[in-house]
């Protein structure tokens, strides 16, 4: 799938993991609310207060080492676009990327994690 603001980015594939793990959708107040890189940055800002580490430090997950992080684990990257939400897969962690759809990058990318369920 290609990336897309509002449907297919970051903070809503992240939010889409969590919702299939715990049928809890972290991302109701601001999904369909935005369908550029600016729109998103002001829907997490009024719903938050913040960017993607305040969307996802609000809910209350623990914050665990992104080496010891499980699947399904959120963390947060450093993408060319700024902060962006990858989850874990085991070994490698999932973060959709502007022009490259899914990629696959490795936990040594991952700056901080929170521990899901």
């Amino acid at each position: 799938m290609p990336f897309a603001w509002g449907s297919f980015d970051c903070a809503l594939f992240g939010a889409d993991a969590v919702l299939a793990l715990t049928g809890e959708d972290p991302a109701s107040e601001y999904r369909g609310t935005y369908h550029t890189a600016i729109g998103a940055s002001a829907a997490l800002q009024r719903v938050c207060g913040g960017g993607l580490v305040e969307a996802i430090e609000r809910n209350g997950w623990r914050e665990c080492c992104p080496a010891l992080a499980r699947r399904g684990d959120v963390g947060i990257t450093n993408s060319p676009q700024g902060p962006a939400v990858a989850v874990c897969l085991g070994k490698v962690w999932a973060v959709p990327r502007v022009g490259s759809g899914l990629t696959k990058i490795c936990r040594h990318d991952i700056t901080r994690a929170w521990r899901i369920g």
